[in-house]
C-alpha cells in the first residue's frame, strides 16, 4: 500500500492485561525494527464471575450432565458477542472426542481452520449438555 508494508493483528486478550499495555509492547518491539503501529479499535475481556448465579447454574448443570460431580468445564471470557449480551456465556459445539484419531495432516482440522471438524459422538453429547445448561439458565434467571 502506497510502497509500505500493512498487516493487520487481531488480538484477543484475557482481564489480567489491558489494550493499551499490549499496544505499549507492540510499539515497542515493531518500533525497534522500523515499524509504526496504528490502533483501529480495542475492546475490553469480558467475563462473568464464577460464584455469579448464572455461572452457577450453568457448573451445575455440567456436573450432572457429565456425571462428575467435581467436573471443571474449560471456561473463558467472551471475546465476541456475549460481550454485549447482557448474562452471555459462551459455549463450545464439542464434548469428547479427539480429531486427532482421523489422522489428519498437521495444522488441519483445528478450532476456527478452514478444514474444522469435530468429532459427531461428542457434538451429539455437547448439543444435550447445551440444551440442560439453557433449561437450567432458564430456571436461575427467574430467581434473579
Amino acid at each position: 500500500e502506497n510502497g509500505q508494508f500493512t498487516f493487520t493483528l487481531d488480538v484477543r486478550h484475557g482481564e489480567r492485561v489491558s489494550g493499551e499495555e499490549i499496544t505499549a509492547k507492540m510499539r515497542e518491539w515493531f518500533g525497534a525494527r522500523g515499524f509504526s503501529v496504528g490502533v483501529h479499535g480495542d475492546s475490553s475481556a469480558f467475563t462473568i464471575p464464577e460464584n455469579h448465579p448464572l455461572a452457577q447454574a450453568l457448573l451445575e448443570a455440567f456436573r450432572a450432565a457429565s456425571g462428575n460431580p467435581d467436573a471443571r468445564p474449560y471456561y473463558m471470557g467472551g471475546g465476541t458477542y456475549c460481550k454485549y449480551l447482557p448474562n452471555a456465556f459462551t459455549v463450545g459445539a464439542s464434548l469428547g472426542g479427539d480429531a486427532r484419531a482421523l489422522n489428519l495432516p498437521a495444522g488441519h482440522g483445528q478450532c476456527h481452520a478452514p478444514d474444522e471438524c469435530l468429532c459427531i459422538d461428542g457434538f451429539v453429547r455437547a448439543a444435550a449438555m447445551i440444551a440442560a445448561m439453557t433449561l437450567a439458565l432458564d430456571e436461575a434467571l427467574s430467581r434473579i
